[in-house]
């Protein structure tokens, strides 16, 4: 993303080429075979791209590899010492990767039939100068001449013909959506969670939740237990036999496990280790482990990443993509606040909201929920607000403004000041939901935190309409045992 008033940055379209082939399988060896290298950069003297290009090719040719691994290639391609050094070495390598993993993609045909399009024109515009070269000279044209403008004229007339290019080949008609009309009955992409309440409220039905390809941001003030709801989240997803990736900014990897534990075996480690003995620890050991192998590979953590800043794990992610295995269903980034941009000179809000596009770009290209945790300001809690606005969200606006959904965790009691309400009732107040549309601020669904186990369950109020009476007097009539 540009900064406020300057231009956005574009790139030639053989950026596309390169883009695609380290992030979309199988597009190096399209290229490769329906990409001649005489018209990447070659006619119209870009040389750099028409060597980078070439070192592409020469890359997949000499270790057989479908897909280029951004990590293997960097590595080899120093030793392409004319591209490296026209690159300026690390640095400019670094750069141009940089580059490549923030580009919006195009499909390789596409871009071949532009490339084939713009190869047409710069020939058919080097013909028409040596034609008029031809007819700029005095006197009477020898045969010679005749015959050189007749074939000119041939070359350019089989040029326009020889491509078909039309640009309006990637709009979408309403024909072509009558054509795909059953599959916009088909389920939509959600990952259901454990409360069935949320389901609805994110989904419309039980079989709601999460929508794979999109952010959901999950807010709360500091320490309100925003990470811990991820977690039960994740939890649940991975024992439904989803693979999962929670990148952990926030908590010592040592505390984050033993939470992780106590969800797991309902007891809490930290106070309740010293009462177990042997038997009952080594009860709960196997509980935690029988879980954990029934996971397996499919449960990923990173822990404390290498750096605060948003591109080395974008970088990262994209790396993940690439590879094409052990792609994650779920994405949890805890929490957004800890990441910085490089971008000098930029505003706090800048960074999130260039931060937030370039999520969105992840999420679709990985087709997982990607979930951020934020934290929430204090302005609800001086005004005594139960009902969220979207200037409660740390940091930037945007936060909320680029996640497809948003849930706020609120405490239950806080207008009302009851001291009968449960402490332990949160609210999850969805004041943002761009799949369905609708809005849940006012009723919003319930959920309950049990400190004992570090987890949420299901919340339903119970009121007259939970009871059939016709069902009670007739238990009472019948000497019904109520205990």
């Amino acid at each position: 993303m540009s900064d406020a008033g300057s231009s956005p940055v574009t790139h030639p379209i053989e950026y596309q080429v390169f883009a695609l082939s380290f992030r979309e399988k199988g597009a190096i060896s399209y290229f490769k075979d329906n990409l001649d290298p005489q018209i990447v950069g070659i006619n119209d003297n870009q040389h750099g791209v028409h060597e980078f290009y070439n070192a592409l090719l020469s890359y997949v040719s000499s270790t057989d590899l479908d897909i280029v691994d951004p990590i293997v290639f960097k590595n080899w391609i120093q030793l392409e010492s004319h591209v490296f050094d026209a690159l300026n070495g690390d640095e400019g390598v670094n750069a141009l990767m940089g580059v490549l993993s923030d580009m919006q993609l195009a499909s390789p045909e596409a871009v071949v039939q532009v490339l084939k399009h713009k190869d047409n024109k710069i020939k058919q515009k080097n013909y028409l100068k040596e034609l008029e070269i031809i007819l700029s000279q005095k006197g009477l044209k020898s045969d010679e001449d005749l015959a050189r403008m007749n074939e000119i004229a041939s070359q350019i007339t089989d040029l326009e013909n020889k491509i078909n290019y039309d640009p309006l080949d990637g709009v979408v008609t309403a024909s072509q959506i009558i054509d795909k009309i059953d599959s916009l009955l088909d389920t939509p992409d959600f990952l259901p969670t454990q409360f069935k309440s949320l389901n609805r409220a994110m989904g419309y039905t039980n079989d709601g939740g999460f929508f794979k390809g999109a952010v959901h941001a999950i807010i709360a003030a500091s320490g309100k237990g925003k990470s811990t709801f991820a977690k039960c989240l994740v939890n649940n997803w991975l024992d439904c036999g989803y693979k999962a990736l929670y990148i952990n900014f926030e908590e010592a990897r040592t505390h984050w496990e033993r939470i992780l534990m106590t969800q797991i075996t309902g007891k809490n480690i930290y106070s309740e280790l010293d009462k177990w003995d042997e038997e009952e620890k080594n009860k709960y050991i196997k509980m935690f482990t029988d879980r954990l192998e029934k996971w397996g590979d499919r449960l990923m953590v990173k822990h404390d990443p290498d750096t605060p800043y948003f591109e080395d794990l974008e970088s990262w992610l994209r790396d993940i993509l690439v590879q094409g295995e052990h792609l994650p269903d779920v994405i949890v980034i805890d929490t957004i606040q800890s990441m910085f941009t490089r971008s000098k000179g930029k505003a706090r809000w800048g960074e999130f909201e260039e931060m937030m596009v370039r999520l969105e770009k992840i999420a679709r290209d990985m087709n997982c929920v990607l979930i951020i945790t934020a934290q929430e300001n204090s302005n609800r809690m001086k005004e005594k607000r139960e009902i969220v606005m979207q200037s409660d969200t740390g940091g930037s606006l945007a936060i909320q403004q680029k996640c497809a959904v948003t849930i706020f965790i609120t405490e239950k009691k806080l207008v009302s000041g009851d001291d009968s309400e449960d402490e332990n009732v949160m609210q999850l107040q969805i004041p943002k939901n761009r799949i369905t549309g609708s809005t849940f601020s006012y009723e919003p669904p319930l959920v309950r935190y049990v400190d004992s186990r570090k987890s949420y369950e299901e919340y339903e109020i119970v009121t007259s309409g939970s009871y059939d009476a016709s069902s009670i007097l007739d238990d009472l009539l019948n000497n019904g045992d109520f205990n």
